[in-house]
């Protein structure tokens, strides 16, 4: 099963500015073939876990999610396995620096 079978319920997502204006709605295969060209299939053995880390930054300021459509439901939301990967990532991220502190 492919990662991005998440899709499968969305047919268009709107696209919004900086502003959070409306500009505009594109489909899913206009998704899809943009990922495809970018190069961000998923590569063999790489989970949705390690594919949801890529859009996570996290550091002294806090933690910013790119969203995609990966991470999206058909509701236009984050998806429950994103956010719990997302908390996932988070603890591991706490955890690693409460072990440099100890240390």
């Amino acid at each position: 099963m492919c990662a991005y079978d998440d899709l499968e319920g969305i047919e268009l997502i709107p696209v919004v500015s900086s502003n959070k204006k409306t500009v505009g709605v594109i489909n899913r295969q206009d998704v899809l073939k943009s990922m495809q060209l970018l190069g961000r299939q998923p590569q063999m053995g790489e989970t949705i876990n390690d594919q949801i880390a890529k859009y996570i930054t996290m550091n002294q300021d806090g933690i910013t999610v790119e969203v995609s459509p990966l991470l999206i439901n058909h509701y236009g939301t984050v998806s429950k396995a994103a956010f719990v990967s997302i908390i996932e990532e988070t603890i591991q991220y706490e955890m690693r620096k409460f072990k440099k502190v100890m240390s």
